[in-house]
């Protein structure tokens, strides 16, 4: 038979495991790394930089423009000229892998660890 301490014990033990299950990936997978942004025409990167320098960036290209903006550790698409416009509708992004794409453009905005920048694995799974 399980007196109330035990059951707010349990209670307690359940919830801490809740609260690590959802902020203990983002607080290992963000600690130490910098984060950049590139952006990519094409196949080629156009540009890379830190994601916390806050700029506005003008893409032209013979088929149209798209405009990004970097704003307190965040990325969108601010502007384009594309016909449905999803690039702008897919809002802010910040997180590491989360890209922003643009068909028509073909333009891809990505969220990348500087860390990662150059190497050749993905992900390593023990």
């Amino acid at each position: 038979m399980l007196t109330v301490w035990d059951r707010a014990l349990i209670v307690a033990v359940m919830a801490m495991a809740a609260l690590s299950f959802f902020l203990l990936p983002k607080a290992i997978g963000a600690a130490g790394r910098e984060r950049a942004v590139i952006i990519q025409s094409g196949s080629r990167p156009i540009q890379s930089f830190p994601i916390n320098e806050d700029r506005v960036i003008n893409i032209d290209r013979q088929d149209g423009f798209c405009v990004v903006q970097v704003k307190a550790g965040r990325v969108r698409v601010k502007n384009s000229d594309c016909p449905k416009k999803l690039c702008k509708s897919q809002g802010w992004i910040d997180d590491i892998g989360e890209p922003i794409v643009c068909l028509p453009h073909q333009t891809v905005i990505n969220v990348s660890s500087k860390s990662a920048e150059g190497s050749k694995v993905d992900a390593v799974v023990r």
